[in-house]
């Protein structure tokens, strides 16, 4: 079962701390958002985070000596003793207020399955990116996002912040974090005991912890007389509980650009599979499908040409093609697969290399963007999704199967700059 130990983290001073050198995970950041988080501090974490637009390996060994150059500075401190780090967020959603609490901690690295379950499937580019950066850094950067499950609410009463957090309340992009330290003697072990008894299942940063996992390979070869406690053979992990009621997901809606789509095609051939209607009105689309969805599985289509529809399986319509082995009808249920099986890889040509290597295929949480992209001409066709919800990710991910790329959004995102895991603890 799972292993935690408290870790020496790296941080911002608390005269440098603030919303101005925090960021968005790495990869949300496009190069607009980059340089503009660049410019809102010399100092912001995105400055070691996240390189430029085509930038070269050269970058990397940058980033490091700026990274080195603000510990001496005093921008940055290490911890002088081990601890866990709790993290609270709070924010508003459709009128309902919500709090997300965990913490985050060094999780021993183990095989997939052994303790730590994936739910969905990653895509390479961000797998090679993060490895250099961790090369170059020799730290991790940003938590991987964790999940176990305490539906008593057992944790609860040691994931309190104190009188004065690091952060208290701080807005960033709408939601308000608070941050502290976690180390006194009783919290810490009770902590590290209660995880122990307990799966942990990745919401978010499938590729940070594959990258550890690569990292820890290196290191391994590289030092193979090493004991098996070194920095490295753990990962920095952000772990909440998956039965709290402030943990929410949002869907995540397919742009599709492809040459010479033949749409009208495509319509006729969703026919085989779907009842198709027009769709005029596109207020509230989240709850008509989410009602849709109800009596069978439900996605919406808006189209550049031929306008925009619901789709509705149809009763009795057989598995797709590429049917699952038996023992993954779990997935058959999720919009995301329905789609990846049933439209995406038979009629569009588009196969899961594709999406790991995201070609053909953009995504975006916001119902009301895919509408703007489609009709401005920047896609082809949009689909919209219901969410996926967190008993499901947790059944396909303790069972073993893996959903598609982007078959979850889970909101909010964690702040990168918190804390950073030097890979180097002698511990």
């Amino acid at each position: 079962m799972p292993e935690i130990r408290p870790f020496t983290g790296i941080r911002y001073a608390p005269s440098h701390l603030s919303a101005g050198v925090l960021a968005p995970p790495f990869d949300v950041i496009d190069e607009e958002q980059r340089r503009a988080l660049a410019e809102r501090s010399p100092h912001n974490v995105v400055v070691i985070d996240k390189g430029p637009v085509d930038h070269g390996d050269e970058w990397y060994a940058l980033a490091a000596a700026v990274r080195d150059r603000w510990l001496e500075q005093g921008v940055l401190l290490r911890d002088p003793t081990p601890g866990f780090y709790g993290y609270r967020q709070s924010f508003s959603m459709q009128g309902q207020e919500y709090t997300r609490t965990g913490f985050v901690a060094a999780v021993r690295l183990a095989p997939w399955g052994q303790g730590v379950h994936p739910h969905e499937r990653t895509r390479t580019g961000d797998r090679a990116d993060r490895l250099k950066l961790t090369r170059a850094l020799h730290a991790n950067m940003s938590p991987v996002f964790g999940l176990y499950s305490d539906t008593a609410g057992t944790l609860d009463r040691f994931l309190e912040p104190p009188e004065e957090p690091l952060l208290d309340e701080v807005p960033v992009d709408g939601v308000r974090h608070t941050f502290w330290r976690i180390d006194d003697a009783e919290s810490v072990e009770e902590l590290r005991s209660q995880i122990a008894s307990r799966d942990i299942v990745i919401a978010d940063g499938h590729h940070r912890y594959e990258t550890a996992l690569a990292y820890q390979a290196e290191m391994r070869s590289q030092q193979p007389l090493a004991t098996a406690s070194q920095a490295w053979d753990y990962v920095m992990m952000y772990l909440t509980n998956a039965d709290a009621p402030g943990l929410v997901i949002l869907p995540t809606h397919r742009l599709v650009n492809k040459s010479n789509l033949d749409q009208e095609a495509l319509l006729h051939s969703l026919g085989s599979q779907f009842e198709i209607y027009p769709l005029w009105d596109h207020s509230q689309i989240a709850e008509r499908l989410r009602s849709a969805a109800e009596s069978t599985l439900s996605l919406a289509m808006y189209t550049r040409d031929m306008g925009n529809f619901m789709l509705k399986l149809k009763a009795g319509v057989g598995k797709p093609s590429a049917s699952r082995p038996q023992g993954e009808s779990l997935l058959e249920a999720l919009d995301v697969v329905a789609l990846q099986e049933r439209i995406l890889c038979p009629l569009l040509g588009i196969s899961q290399e594709d999406l790991a290597a995201s070609a053909g295929v953009t995504y975006t949480t916001d119902a009301d963007v895919a509408l703007r992209e489609v009709r401005e001409g920047r896609a082809e066709l949009a689909f919209i999704l219901n969410p996926t919800t967190t008993e499901q990710v947790w059944r396909a991910a303790t069972t073993g199967l893996f959903m598609p790329q982007k078959s979850t959004y889970f909101y909010p995102k964690l702040l990168t700059g918190l804390v950073f895991n030097p890979l180097d603890d002698p511990r």
